[in-house]
């Protein structure tokens, strides 16, 4: 949950101890770990409304070789 007025852009997320990051055509975040193949589904962006929740566009960013941030598509920043 992200209040009125913060960037979601600024969230990060570190992984240590694993040897890649990638986004699949779904999306979906894949990290690459010692054990195996971790997925995590693509982010399910939403902002409320007035009728309830609206659906955002939104998706994972590779920032780094360990590191993962968000991207959301314009949307209601108040």
């Amino acid at each position: 949950m992200v209040e009125p007025g913060a960037d979601p852009a600024r969230i990060r997320l570190q992984f240590d101890g694993i040897r890649g990051l990638s986004i699949d055509k779904a999306g979906d975040l894949v990290i690459d770990g010692p054990e195996g193949v971790i997925r995590q589904h693509a982010p399910i962006v939403y902002q409320k409304a007035a009728g309830g929740r609206e659906r955002l566009a939104g998706r994972y960013v590779v920032t780094g070789k360990r590191e993962v941030a968000f991207h959301v598509a314009n949307y209601d920043r108040k």
